[in-house]
């Protein structure tokens, strides 16, 4: 772990870390439920969440059903920990306080995106799924 890592990173790093083959075989078979969740989706300051989250869940899609395997195995598991997270009933910020209770899950999935920026690029590349309304601002 770098040491000039912030805790966010830390908390990431270790989630994704410790998720098991049993949370991503379930998370795998709610990703069609999830995306539902997405559609409206919308977070002060996270203009893109949407479309980043959507283009998360594909990244897990394919690395689950392993279709994908040019991807870092960091990066599919801190991706499906942010969805994961999301989909948290308790998390940093309880998702019932007003207009910030989801920031802490979108700040999660950018800094996901940030932390593999080179390689989700590049999956989104090798897709044709248009980089812009995706990339990390």
């Amino acid at each position: 772990m770098n040491p000039s890592s912030t805790d966010l990173d830390r908390f990431i790093e270790n989630g994704a870390r410790h998720l098991t083959p049993r949370q991503l075989a379930e998370l795998a078979c709610r990703l069609d439920e999830l995306r539902e969740t997405l559609t409206g989706f919308r977070v002060a300051g996270y203009p893109k969440i949407e479309p980043q989250l959507r283009f998360l869940a594909g990244v897990v899609e394919e690395c689950t059903m392993q279709r994908e395997n040019e991807l870092p195995v960091t990066a599919y598991l801190e991706a499906a920990f942010a969805l994961l997270y999301l989909d948290r009933e308790v998390d940093l910020i309880p998702d019932f306080v007003g207009e910030i209770g989801l920031t802490d899950d979108a700040a999660i999935a950018v800094l996901v995106l940030c932390r593999h920026v080179e390689a989700f690029a590049r999956f989104a590349r090798d897709r044709h799924i248009p980089w812009e309304p995706i990339a990390p601002s």
